[in-house]
């Protein structure tokens, strides 16, 4: 439901979200072709840092039957402009790109992202499942 309040409780999300981003979060849902899809926005502050790792995905996995991990894709979409100190490596790539711009894997590619910068770092975040 798309609530009048701050906050709205989106069933098909499954998370509370500020009602002016369900637009957002519903564009970007019918963009990428896949399916069980998660969407959480999240945000590094100053100094947060995500070691180099690889995603095992358990609770993903488990809530959506999912026991094939190559088939799990997570895409990183940017929502500002690149600021000094933003930065998301996949394996050897650092990856850069105005408001916007995507990046995907599948299954357990190394990955980390930090905001060694001054101010905070907003994208979102999407798990689903290749077709």
């Amino acid at each position: 439901p798309h609530g009048d309040g701050m906050q709205t409780y989106d069933s098909n999300i499954g998370v509370l979200i500020p009602s002016e981003l369900l637009p957002v979060f519903d564009n970007v849902r019918e963009y990428f072709d896949l399916t069980n899809l998660v969407c959480d926005l999240s945000k590094y502050t100053p100094g947060m840092i995500l070691p180099w790792h690889h995603d095992d995905y358990p609770t993903y996995s488990k809530n959506m039957g999912v026991t094939d991990l190559n088939k799990i894709v997570r895409v990183i979409i940017f929502l500002h402009d690149p600021a000094p100190g933003h930065q998301l490596w996949i394996e050897d790539q650092l990856c850069d790109g105005i408001a916007g711009s995507w990046f995907a894997w599948t299954g357990q590619t190394t990955h980390m992202a930090a905001n060694i910068g001054k101010t905070d770092r907003y994208v979102i975040q999407l798990t689903g499942t290749s077709k």
